[in-house]
């Protein structure tokens, strides 16, 4: 979420969806080696967001193959996709996912390298209380 949240753009004024490309995925995962396992990625983190109203998906580009997405051994490659997340209804919609991007861009703007420290720290939980 934060590196869509923070470097993800929308496609076109009206879009409902944050899109990044696979090289500013990559840049911007910092250390964090799991980021870079395909199938962890899409089995646990996608899955996880997913049971919150968080739509993510890895989308080929334009005449690649969904087999030259990863090398041989699971990781992302650099090129040839892009990642797009959506907000559900239930949690704001598109509305949400661009107050999620200026928070996002805030917190980068106050915090620089602490930012993402206190993003991760953030309980949004009462979110979901009625």
């Amino acid at each position: 979420m934060w590196i869509l949240g923070r470097y993800g753009k929308f496609e076109k004024e009206k879009s409902e969806h944050l899109l990044v490309d696979a090289r500013t995925y990559e840049a911007n995962r910092g250390n964090e080696k799991t980021l870079a396992i395909w199938s962890f990625v899409k089995d646990t983190i996608f899955k996880v967001l997913s049971e919150f109203g968080v739509c993510c998906e890895r989308v080929p580009l334009k005449g690649v193959k969904e087999e030259d997405l990863a090398t041989g051994t699971g990781y992302l490659r650099s090129k040839g996709w892009i990642m797009k997340m959506s907000f559900e209804e239930k949690i704001g919609g598109a509305d949400a996912l661009k107050a999620s991007q200026t928070y996002t861009r805030r917190l980068d703007e106050k915090y620089g390298k602490k930012a993402f420290q206190r993003f991760s720290e953030a309980d949004m939980q009462c979110l979901f209380e009625k």
